[in-house]
């Protein structure tokens, strides 16, 4: 037996053993990246719904400015009105100050039965006799 073919005999599955190493390397790095996609799609998805729950309550702020400015002063607000993925409620009370309402609305993201995000908005308005209206305050909250 010669020289090369000794050395060949002793380095003999070395070649198998590295592609496996890279193989294992590439399984670690590909399932980190996964898992990191996942997360970051599940926090998008959770922003979404947020954002869209903040619109439905301000779909419903916007709706109690309407009636109140129209002149419709006996509006209290209403429940559970369908728009869109979702629905909002509203409640309208008189402040102290004339032509002063508290409007407080809830927008909430259905997902089949069950609520999977909301957002509640609290403004405090002032309407003028004129129809002209000033917000005084604006809250938001997320749940």
């Amino acid at each position: 037996m010669n020289k090369s073919q000794k050395k060949l005999r002793t380095n003999s599955g070395t070649a198998l053993l590295i592609a496996i190493g890279y193989v294992a390397i590439l399984s670690i790095i590909s399932s980190t990246f996964v898992v990191y996609l996942n997360r970051s799609i599940s926090r998008t998805s959770v922003q979404e719904r947020t954002v869209l729950a903040r619109n439905l309550a301000e779909a419903g702020i916007d709706k109690a400015l309407a009636e109140l400015k129209s002149g419709n002063a006996a509006y209290t607000g209403e429940t559970n009105t369908p728009l869109g993925q979702g629905t909002f409620s509203v409640s309208v009370t008189r402040g102290a100050l004339q032509g002063e309402y508290i409007i407080e609305s809830t927008g909430s993201i259905l997902g089949g039965p069950i609520t999977v995000a909301t957002s509640r908005v609290k403004v405090r308005a002032v309407i003028s006799p004129s129809g002209g209206i000033r917000k005084l305050a604006w809250q938001e909250a997320n749940s």
